[in-house]
């Protein structure tokens, strides 16, 4: 069988190497005069790359509740077969009886952006809400959906008995006290972003005024947010804009602002120049700590990213990335670290099992990456945090 796999591997590898010149052993192009940079030339101020994911076996939960929050184009689930539950609340619009922040997940067959996640941080003791807000929506009505759901939920969790006990318990109880005479403080939260999320966080703990919120945001946790922006949309803006029909009839100007209306707000957003601009207005806020991650891998022939891997690899300068952000613009307050051969959807434990059973059965190489324990990681560190 393991000469089989060699012989397959070694066709596979000469016939892409001679017909497309790309090499799947190697980086993406096999050009010898192409230059990768380093992790220590592209951190050479953090030194911070994260070639494994480690095991703690002595992690805590963190004190306050975690809330996750999606990317463009993200969700919280996604229903193939509803359960009973999730049927009485399609059908009726009231609470579901299951309540996603402390249970277990619901029963029916879905789809998870944060896939396993955040069962994996409940079963070690944290109490974790999904978000949802416009999957493409601009980054302001994003900020405004995500303060109406953190809200409801804050809301909730004064009625759930469970929840109530386990954030309010002795240990806590200088912190939160439901027995004192004045109005209870508000409960504090942990935001932990994935993509544009962490914009649309940055936008509603600085730009939402603090009258509008049942919580108090006391920690940002971004993974590959693109903070400068992203030259992937920098690429489809700039394309849009040069593919123009001719402009000398109403009709071919009606094509052209058709054609240009179906591109989301949220992409022109997020190009290099409009985060420049995003960056200026929308400040951190002093009692808020900020935490981020970036990622790179270098693309395989059949992955999803390589087109995009290139564009953004191209345009930055050289700039190692996750197939759309590169790790220059994921930094932001303290810079956790780089992970090592990680994309945009391994981040959120989306691994292609086809790049898996590649690596890891044809070239014999396993990631040291995995997504369920670098966020129990994260939570952790929350907790050694005082958070």
């Amino acid at each position: 069988m393991s000469m089989l796999a060699s012989f397959v591997t070694y066709k596979v590898s000469n016939i892409l190497h001679s017909r497309f010149g790309i090499d799947p052993q190697f980086p993406y192009y096999s050009n010898p005069n192409y230059h990768y940079k380093t992790i220590s030339e592209i951190n050479a101020q953090d030194n911070l790359f994260i070639d494994e994911t480690p095991i703690r076996e002595d992690r805590i939960a963190p004190k306050y509740p975690i809330i996750l929050c999606h990317g463009f184009s993200g969700f919280d689930r996604l229903f193939l077969i509803p359960s009973l539950n999730r049927l009485k609340y399609m059908v009726t619009h009231k609470e579901l009886d299951v309540d996603s922040l402390q249970e277990q997940p619901e029963s029916g067959l879905y789809f998870e952006y944060w896939n396993g996640i955040q069962k994996a941080l409940i079963a070690n003791g944290s109490v974790v809400m999904i978000a949802k807000v416009a999957p493409m929506g601009s980054i302001e009505v994003r900020a405004g959906m995500l303060n109406e759901f953190i809200n409801k939920q804050i809301a909730r969790l004064s009625k759930h008995q469970k929840i109530k006990d386990k954030l309010h318990s002795q240990q806590r109880i200088d912190e939160v006290n439901l027995q004192n005479d004045g109005p209870s403080p508000k409960i504090k939260v942990n935001l932990v972003a994935h993509s544009m999320g962490g914009l649309d966080c940055r936008y509603l703990i600085s730009k939402i005024n603090e009258s509008q919120k049942n919580y108090e945001v006391v920690s940002l946790t971004t993974i590959s947010t693109p903070h400068r922006g992203s030259e992937v949309a920098d690429y489809v803006t700039d394309l849009m804009r040069s593919s123009e029909l001719f402009t000398n009839s109403d009709f071919f100007r009606s094509l052209n602002d058709l054609r240009l209306s179906l591109v989301p707000s949220s992409i022109y957003q997020l190009t290099t120049r409009k985060m420049k601009e995003f960056n200026k207005e929308v400040e951190n806020d002093r009692n808020v700590k900020y935490f981020s991650y970036g990622a790179r891998f270098f693309p395989s022939w059949n992955n999803i990213y390589r087109f995009t891997w290139q564009i953004v690899k191209d345009a930055s300068g050289g700039i190692d990335n996750d197939g759309l952000i590169s790790i220059n613009s994921a930094k932001w307050g303290k810079y956790m670290g780089t992970i090592e051969d990680a994309d945009h959807l391994d981040l959120i434990n989306w691994r292609n099992p086809i790049r898996r059973f590649w690596r890891e059965t044809i070239r014999h190489r396993k990631s040291g990456f995995d997504a369920i324990h670098f966020y129990l990681n994260i939570a952790d560190d929350l907790a050694k945090e005082g958070l």
